[in-house]
Formats: structure tokens, sequence, C-alpha cells
């Protein structure tokens, strides 16, 4: 599991403090402090195409998440809304870091999915060819088809 830890400028101890926290838990966990550079609305095209691409699927209903997805537009007004997106926000984090983002060492993964195709292949039973001896009829056959 991957933790991504957001925040805007102003509370950065607080990310600082979430990492630490998480590190004396477990220092080995794999965490990553991110701050926001862009906007939300900025931050969520890319990720909105990946939906449009139909490679994002949900399982299980998140009602509160789909009406924050439903009301989000690029001309949301947060304090007529009464609330910030920040479930939205928070998805648009997590999916870059696994569907946008290239992911670190992606070509060796490629390479290795690659060489399975490849044995695979090559385990697969081949249908046999036969072979006709040259002159005889089935060879003479063969040799008018192929003209």
């Amino acid at each position: 599991m991957h933790t991504v830890v957001t925040t805007t400028p102003r509370p950065a101890k607080l990310i600082d403090m979430v990492g630490a926290t998480l590190r004396m838990i477990d220092p080995n966990v794999a965490f990553t402090a991110v701050r926001a550079s862009r906007g939300k609305v900025v931050r969520a095209e890319p990720l909105a195409a990946t939906y449009q691409q139909g490679r994002v699927h949900h399982i299980g209903t998140f009602p509160q998440l789909e009406d924050q997805m439903t009301n989000f537009t690029s001309d949301i007004d947060r304090a007529a809304a009464g609330y910030s997106p920040d479930r939205v926000d928070a998805l648009v984090w997590a999916f870059s870091e696994l569907l946008v983002e290239p992911m670190k060492g992606e070509r060796i993964f490629e390479l290795y999915r690659r060489n399975a195709e490849a044995a695979e292949q090559r385990d697969k039973p081949q249908a046999s060819q036969t072979t006709w001896a040259i002159g005889a009829m089935e060879w003479l056959a063969e040799q008018k088809k192929s003209r």
C-alpha cells in the first residue's frame, strides 16, 4: 500500500507531522508528501480523460465522493457549495499516482510482461506442418497452388 498525503502551502507542518507519525509506525512505509502547485480543476483534467477512456471503474458505492464528482465543474464555487471537494481531490492525487504519472521502473515491468508473453507463446503447442517429399503428388499439388 502506498500513502499519499496532500496539503496546501499553509499547513505544511501538518504534512511533516503525518509523515513523521507514519514513519514511527513503520519506517519502511511507502509514503509520498505532495504539495499542490496547481488548482484542483487543472489537476483533475488528466484523470477526467482516463474516466472518459473507460480506464477507471469503481467497485461499490461511495455516495459522498459521487456527490462531489457530479458537482465538480471548472466553475465550482466552493463558498456557495459549502464545501471544498476534498474527496475528489484525494481521488485525483491517488489515481494520478497510479494511472497518469509514469511508474518508476515501468520499463522493467513492461520487459517482464513481454518476456512472459513470449514464453507463453513458446509453451503453447504449435500446429505440426506436414512436409512432403520432393516429387510426391502432394508436393506437386502444393507447388501448383503456390504459383
